[in-house]
């Protein structure tokens, strides 16, 4: 089975999707919060989010708006699993997750 780690990878599957599905949700929710929002780097979180919305779309045949309920949905999940509700994490999720996304 095929595991991406990157969002270069992830962006390459999305456009040529195979019949086996990568795993990707632990590196990928890892890396945004470790490598997106520690820097506050909003850019990168809102393509790598939208990345991600993508994937969600062509794996589990949502439209774009369940993808995005998806994701939220998980963002939340992980941000509570892995203690990411700490100070910087905190701030910056808290500024543009909610803001922006309405997690």
């Amino acid at each position: 089975m095929k595991k991406i780690r990157s969002i270069e990878a992830l962006k390459e599957w999305n456009e040529n999707p195979t019949k086996e599905l990568p795993i990707v949700a632990e590196w990928f929710y890892d890396w945004i919060f470790e490598e997106c929002l520690i820097f506050g780097d909003y850019d990168k979180f809102r393509d790598a989010y939208e990345t991600m919305v993508r994937f969600d779309e062509i794996c589990n045949d949502h439209d774009n708006i369940e993808a995005k309920i998806f994701i939220n949905n998980n963002l939340k999940f992980w941000r509570n699993r892995a203690s990411y509700d700490i100070e910087p994490f905190k701030t910056h999720f808290n500024r543009l997750v909610v803001e922006y996304f309405g997690v």
